[in-house]
């Protein structure tokens, strides 16, 4: 009978450390939702950027601009949590959603593609990437966490991969101090 109580007490503790996170789901696609230290959510600056290609010395280079030097969103450096509503979640979230540093003084930007002017040669995925891990989180909605993140600029995107659609292009931004 003491196995029993014992093994009833894991099983309640396990399910507690399981439910510690009770925070609602973002209701759209693509908005991201940062974990508070108080079980609570702060929604990420949403915003509509610009893509721009600008000749470069070595080829052209593809551009994504934020406005703004830095969003209004502030996070603490450490271990972060983000909620990121999907499609839904049955896609590895690495393959769907790209968190990423952005740089710059008057403008945030990340450098999306580079041509080589010489070779004729397009490299793709020029941005800074933040490794994160994922779970399954609500109906359609993905916890990641950054277990360190240093202080900074940062976008997050979220591909829909039924559609591609590069008219509008939409981050989720925040700042680490």
């Amino acid at each position: 009978m003491k196995h029993f109580y014992l093994m009833l007490l894991g099983i309640l503790l396990g399910l507690n450390a399981i439910s510690q996170i009770n925070i609602a789901e973002p209701d759209f696609v693509g908005e991201v939702l940062a974990v508070l230290d108080n079980n609570t959510a702060l929604p990420l600056e949403k915003v509509n950027v610009q893509v721009k290609i600008t000749d470069q010395l070595m080829g052209p280079t593809k551009k994504l601009y934020v406005p703004g030097k830095s969003s209004p969103v502030r996070l603490k450096q450490g271990k972060i949590q983000l909620i990121v509503r999907a499609v839904d979640n049955n896609t590895d979230p690495m393959s769907i959603i790209r968190i990423f540093t952005l740089t710059g003084n008057k403008t945030r930007k990340a450098i999306m593609a580079k041509q080589n002017e010489l070779t004729g040669k397009v490299s793709y995925n020029q941005y800074k990437y933040v490794a994160f891990s994922g779970k399954k989180y609500g109906t359609s909605s993905y916890l990641l966490t950054i277990p360190a993140i240093a202080p900074g600029e940062y976008g997050i995107t979220v591909n829909n991969p039924n559609t591609v659609d590069e008219k509008m292009f939409i981050v989720s931004c925040f700042g680490v101090n």
